[in-house]
């Protein structure tokens, strides 16, 4: 923590660790090379105390270009108001010091610390190969960084160098160990793209962009990474020939991905509610059927597609015709991303011959 704070002397020390995984001591004529073989996760905080829009992620920290280069990923985390996260983490804290723990809440995870500690200790056993295919993908996904980073009003936080190509594979390998894979396959090569990217931008985000069919393209990229497949064959397969661009602004998408957020977060919570209020009213039956119950909450926790679309243009109260039509175009665009793309949103399996607009949906676990 407060790694901003460190004295010159100190980055200069760790630099050698980050870079060679050494740390060599001289002390009372003792000389000694020790072998570094640790992650490093560290927090700094803005020099004035706010995070600077208008500037670049090096000129709103005290840290020197060197060390910054030997960080693979960088995430800006931004103090703003929101009512659904600033709900959630006053609950936390006030949850935290009415019982000094979380042991009151009562969703349990699937696994225990032991368990969780062996499944590392294993993945960390795997020494992934890197496959073919997924080579080739990676040195596209570097040669699109450079030329992004490079490009004239670039404004990621960084230039890209080899160091984030190495960053790139080392994630890769990570993330082949977190699926317990021998080899490296080009979705993993994708998913360490995404994330260098996400992590290297600017907190200026642009605007969104969508095709004129919804979701179908992101949809579409997103199976054929799944399936290890070429998504360019697979659009040139599947897509329609004719598109037309949607563009939205960054703000307004990120208002209506929280008000749906918080729409299906309210069902979730509803749920919840009612369960234990009917497991109150009957112990023994909510003992003897608690599958059955849990069944009933999570049934009650999704909404249909055009349930959510319905309560979103309830909250905007739009009365003129042509706009209530964009904004449902619109609504649907956003739905259609945050299922495909960002997987904020779940679409319930086994539903493929629903109809899309009636099929349900659910928070991602994940969401907060």
């Amino acid at each position: 923590d407060e790694f901003d704070k460190m004295e010159a002397r100190d980055q200069v020390a760790i630099h050698e660790a980050m870079e060679q995984q050494t740390i060599s001591i001289a002390k009372a004529g003792i000389r000694a090379t020790l072998n570094a073989r640790a992650s490093i996760l560290a927090a700094a905080n803005p020099t004035h105390g706010r995070y600077d829009r208008s500037k670049p992620l090096s000129k709103n920290l005290s840290l020197g270009a060197p060390i910054m280069s030997r960080f693979d990923l960088f995430f800006v985390i931004l103090d703003e108001c929101n009512e659904v996260t600033d709900h959630h983490i006053a609950k936390h804290i006030v949850n935290l010091h009415q019982h000094g723990s979380l042991v009151h809440i009562a969703s349990r995870p699937a696994f225990n610390a032991a368990q969780l500690k062996r499944y590392i200790k294993y993945a960390r056993t795997i020494k992934p190969t890197m496959t073919e295919p997924a080579r080739a993908e990676l040195i596209q996904c570097y040669s699109t960084l450079r030329a992004e980073s490079h490009g004239p009003g670039s404004t990621m936080a960084q230039r890209i160098t080899v160091r984030q190509l190495e960053a790139m594979i080392r994630l890769s390998e990570a993330i082949a160990r977190v699926h317990l894979d021998e080899t490296i396959k080009v979705s993993y090569v994708r998913q360490a793209y995404r994330l260098l990217r996400k992590s290297v931008v600017h907190v200026q985000h642009p605007d969104v962009e969508f095709d004129e069919e919804g979701a179908f393209l992101d949809e579409v990229l997103a199976q054929a990474e799944d399936a290890d497949e070429d998504p360019e064959e697979v659009v040139a397969d599947e897509a329609p020939a004719a598109k037309k661009l949607t563009v939205l602004t960054f703000e307004k998408f990120e208002r209506m991905k929280a008000m749906l957020v918080a729409r299906l977060r309210s069902a979730e919570e509803s749920a919840k509610r009612s369960a234990t209020a009917a497991a109150a009213a009957a112990p023994a039956a909510a003992g003897a059927n608690e599958e059955e119950a849990a069944e009933v909450v999570a049934e009650a926790s999704c909404l249909r597609r055009h349930e959510l679309v319905a309560d979103y243009l309830t909250q905007m109260q739009i009365d003129d015709e042509s706009e209530l039509a964009r904004e449902r175009h619109l609504v649907n665009l956003v739905i259609g991303r945050l299922i495909s793309k960002e997987q904020v949103i779940v679409e319930l399996p086994e539903q493929t011959a629903v109809d899309k607009a009636d099929r349900f949906l659910v928070l991602h676990s994940s969401v907060e």
